[in-house]
């Protein structure tokens, strides 16, 4: 069985532990050099820190309330919606493996978090500095994180192996990663893809790069025009007009013009991936934007 659909099994099974799921997924962004999944993968593995770009599936509104006298809490509602927003707010922080054992021991309970300094201060100036309080947070939060997970690696490894990446054998042929890199940011400088030579202080070197350059680019402008009637064929007419007006700009000899020229049809490609092979393309686009950034 391939690695893709091993992992699509894993994704649909409820008995694998997401955990287990998401290390499955993290190996295979590896061998792929796939940047963003590896990125992503790499903190759902280990956790989200202060900094770090939080998904919208890892947020959450929790609910406030006040311990009573006799020990029991009671929800408590605030006028100022800043403040509000402030302390109800929040994101789960922990890894998948933290947060599949909380959702366990809570077992459809709420989680009870205490307040931080800031948010305390805030509650006491409002209301009253004499009252503890703690944000409730719904047990479905857990599971919802979760399953969304689940669903983004499913609709990942569904995507391979649409576009015939499936990892036969445990590994990835040369074909699957070309593709892999005509659609996916990956990591040039470790990946197996390695277009730019990063020798320094040799002019055979450098004379090399830009020959090589050179012939990527003709053989680029030259696969557009043979594919252009296919290609145009899927477009909406302003795409059209933008992938033409990109065209023009690969003329131009600053090479910040040529970049983000190169950035626009490969954005626009990626529109008709799916019904159009542009595959080689990409892939050539892919590897004149690393020579140039």
């Amino acid at each position: 069985m391939g690695l893709i659909i091993e992992i699509q099994e894993m994704a649909s099974d409820n008995n694998v532990e997401v955990k287990n799921l998401v290390k499955q997924a993290y190996s295979v962004a590896i061998k792929l050099q796939i940047t963003d999944k590896m990125d992503w993968l790499n903190k759902e593995m280990r956790g989200y820190l202060v900094g770090d770009e939080i998904p919208e599936y890892r947020k959450f509104r929790g609910i406030l309330k006040a311990k009573n006298p006799n020990g029991s809490w009671s929800p408590v509602f605030i006028d100022d919606q800043d403040v509000e927003d402030k302390i109800l707010k929040g994101y789960l922080e922990q890894s998948v493996a933290e947060l599949e054992d909380l959702y366990k021991q809570r077992k459809g309970e709420n989680l009870q978090r205490v307040l931080n300094g800031p948010q305390q201060h805030m509650l006491a100036k409002l209301i009253g500095p004499d009252v503890e309080y703690a944000i409730y947070i719904p047990s479905n939060t857990f599971s919802r994180s979760l399953e969304q997970v689940k669903v983004e690696i499913l609709e990942w490894a569904l995507e391979l192996e649409k576009q015939g990446v499936l990892g036969d054998n445990q590994t990835f042929t040369k074909q699957e990663k070309e593709i892999v890199a005509a659609t996916y940011t990956v990591n040039y400088f470790h990946g197996n893809h390695s277009p730019v030579n990063l020798q320094q202080n040799s002019d055979n070197s450098q004379a090399n790069q830009a020959v090589t350059y050179g012939n990527t680019m003709t053989e680029l402008v030259a696969l557009l025009k043979q594919n252009q009637k296919n290609i145009e064929e899927q477009l909406l007419l302003w795409d059209k007009l933008a992938l033409k007006k990109a065209e023009k700009k690969l003329e131009s000899n600053d090479k910040s013009v040529k970049y983000k020229a190169l950035i626009k049809i490969k954005s626009i490609l990626l529109k008709v991936a799916e019904k159009v092979a542009v595959a080689n393309i990409l892939v050539l686009i892919n590897e004149l934007i690393a020579s140039l950034g």
